[in-house]
């Protein structure tokens, strides 16, 4: 993890090494139990040099259970200085799974990933991270975003955006805003963006300075246009499927009042900026099963794909429950 705990590897880098980690703790035991089979004697072995890593590990260790004490929360850097370590054990528990003749072999082949990893890292995941906004000029704004076209106090100008890729319970809702300078800025502003679902529930959100903090407000020159991208976690509890709405404003400090936005017409709309609605999905794809299965197109806008009777015959006097499967095959505005 790099940063503050906020930079993170891909998810397969993760798997691969808690793989490796319990591959390595229990090939140690077998490491040992063939080490007591074939050396009867400790005297026959470096022993001193395994003892001094292990007395090394277990201060550290005891070092870190007591910041737990006194701090009262774990930090995994905090057993830094013991790598060098806890690696050379791993490496031994590793190894013990490997054929003796192919141990060299293996060894070199996995600090040769390691060290692949470690070169792609700053490439592949810390410069994105800190990367700052594209900047364009009003021009160039492409014809293809949904305007909006509302100032927030007297300094931003929210001309539109685009819904980068629709989320998911427990997943991210990808959104690209672009702002505009109206004038320079000796504040730094917090942009917030609300993400609301069923009731009304806030599901998802994000406070953040523009660029991840990377490019402040203060920072930008009258006429700038920022495109700044967001990806808003979605709580994993949330009930969905739901149509979701985006709420996007500005503060000054936490606590105060949000910069009034400001339509076109100059007409004060409220606390925040209604953007859209999007669809966001379960943690798990539900899979509908209609009872009867149809397969009905209605002008590529919406298709037909089944439905249920309950109860399959109607009865006179009673309640007869249809219910309709459909899935949408394009954005409707009507």
């Amino acid at each position: 993890v790099f940063g503050w705990m906020n930079v993170l590897a891909d998810e397969l880098y993760y798997t691969l090494i808690r793989m490796f980690t319990v591959l390595g703790i229990i090939g140690l035991s077998l490491f040992m139990a063939r080490f007591r089979w074939r050396r009867k004697r400790i005297v026959d072995c470096r022993w001193q040099a395994a003892v001094l890593l292990v007395v090394w590990i277990a201060l550290t260790g005891a070092s870190l259970l007591r910041w737990v004490q006194l701090i009262t929360g774990p930090q995994g850097r905090l057993v830094f200085p013991a790598i060098s370590a806890i690696s050379f054990f791993l490496c031994l528990g590793v190894a013990a799974w490997v054929p003796e003749r192919f141990r060299a072999l293996s060894t070199g082949a996995f600090c040769l990933a390691l060290l692949v990893m470690a070169i792609l890292a700053p490439s592949r995941y810390i410069v994105p991270a800190y990367r700052l906004p594209q900047k364009i000029a009003l021009e160039q704004v492409p014809d293809t975003i949904r305007d909006i076209n509302v100032s927030l106090g007297d300094s931003l100008f929210l001309l539109g955006y685009e819904v980068r890729e629709s989320g998911r319970a427990g997943g991210a809702l990808r959104l690209r805003l672009y702002w505009l300078a109206k004038r320079k800025m000796t504040r730094n502003y917090t942009v917030f963006i609300h993400v609301l679902g069923r009731d009304d529930q806030r599901i998802g959100g994000i406070d953040t300075y523009p660029g991840g903090g990377n490019y402040p407000t203060s920072l930008w020159l009258p006429g700038d246009v920022v495109v700044d991208d967001y990806a808003i976690p979605i709580d994993d509890q949330a009930i969905a499927p739901t149509a979701a709405s985006i709420r996007v404003g500005a503060y000054d400090e936490p606590g105060e009042n949000n910069l009034p936005p400001i339509d076109a017409r100059g007409k004060n709309i409220g606390l925040d900026i209604a953007l859209t609605r999007v669809r966001i999905g379960p943690a798990v794809a539900a899979d509908y099963k209609p009872q009867r299965p149809l397969d009905v197109d209605l002008d590529s806008k919406v298709r037909l794909i089944g439905y249920d009777l309950s109860p399959t015959t109607p009865a006179p006097g009673s309640t007869w429950a249809v219910t309709l499967y459909w899935r949408a095959q394009s954005r409707m505005s009507r």
